[in-house]
């Protein structure tokens, strides 16, 4: 049994398709189906069904079994492979959806840098949310932070903290003092003036059904950064979450509202793959204790609200 033997056992579960998985793996499908009967003489189980005539591979319930095993195997093969490649010197590597990274987790990473260099190479990543969990699938990340659900077997994604997603107009505060005026009604604010800032599919559905479906936005972006600008244009205004709009108050005066009848929250969710790595144990707990202060500091100022899970 080597690593290809496993790789093929994994694509096959992943697949159920011997020709599909032949073609991942740049082989034949008959040396594919051979390699695969060696394993399972070796390691004396079947982890598949067999039938005639039909294209798909049921696995066994031994299969599902050998599924966490493979898995931990690819694990400890390139941990080791990474060892004997990076010798003393580790990685980490940590993403979010751009608005976490710019907005919110900068001081974090500035933390966990200051205290873990030149023993650790820091790398942090602006990733889609439905990008990163198949980055953390991959290992390609150790940390992620996204701002929608997904399902995976191998990661581990709770909920960490939402935030309000609150009204932002210019002027009427200090740099880093916005005014915190009173709750507003969306039906009252001008269509002509907003900036759309799509952040997510909940906010989509909630602007659709509160200003109906016809109402097309007369300056839309998914780029926060490019709020600014559009935002100092007389009664522009803009809907986002609470920490962005803390961030931009360091920038210009603000005023900030909260909604009658708001959008959902936004959430953000850890993710990290279930069978981490034990070399990079002390970075993990340095960054959660990081994470947890910075994320308590937030909540005690209102930002957000930390998850109870």
């Amino acid at each position: 049994m080597n690593l290809e033997d496993i790789e093929i056992f994994l694509s096959i579960a992943r697949t159920k398709n011997i020709s599909k998985s032949a073609t991942n793996m740049y082989m034949s499908q008959s040396t594919l189906s051979h390699r695969l009967i060696s394993l399972e003489k070796e390691l004396g189980i079947t982890l598949f069904y067999r039938s005639k005539g039909k294209r798909i591979m049921e696995i066994t319930p031994q299969g599902y079994d050998f599924i966490g095993i493979a898995e931990q195997w690819i694990v400890l093969w390139n941990e080791t492979k990474r060892i004997s490649d990076q010798g003393s010197q580790l990685s980490f590597s940590v993403g979010a959806v751009a608005s976490l990274n710019q907005h919110l987790f900068m001081p974090v990473y500035m933390k966990l840098q200051e205290c873990m260099a030149p023993k650790v190479n820091i790398s942090i990543k602006s990733v889609a949310s439905s990008a990163l969990y198949s980055a953390i699938d991959n290992y390609e990340l150790d940390i992620g932070f996204a701002v929608m659900p997904s399902f995976h077997n191998s990661i581990s994604s709770n909920v960490i903290f939402s935030e309000n997603m609150v009204l932002v107009r210019y002027g009427g505060g200090k740099l880093g003092q916005p005014v915190l005026g009173e709750d507003v009604n969306p039906l009252d604010l001008n269509p002509d003036k907003e900036i759309f800032l799509n952040f997510h599919p909940n906010y989509v559905h909630w602007r659709n059904c509160t200003w109906n479906h016809a109402s097309i936005p007369k300056f839309a972006t998914n780029d926060a950064n490019l709020v600014i600008p559009a935002l100092q244009k007389q009664d522009a205004w803009v809907i986002m979450a609470m920490s962005v709009a803390m961030s931009y108050a360091e920038q210009i005066p603000l005023t900030i509202n909260k909604l009658i009848s708001p959008p959902p929250d936004r959430i953000c969710y850890i993710l990290v793959h279930r069978l981490s790595r034990p070399s990079k144990q002390q970075i993990y707990d340095m960054f959660y204790d990081y994470l947890n202060e910075y994320l308590n500091s937030l909540q005690h100022k209102g930002i957000i609200t930390l998850s109870k899970e």
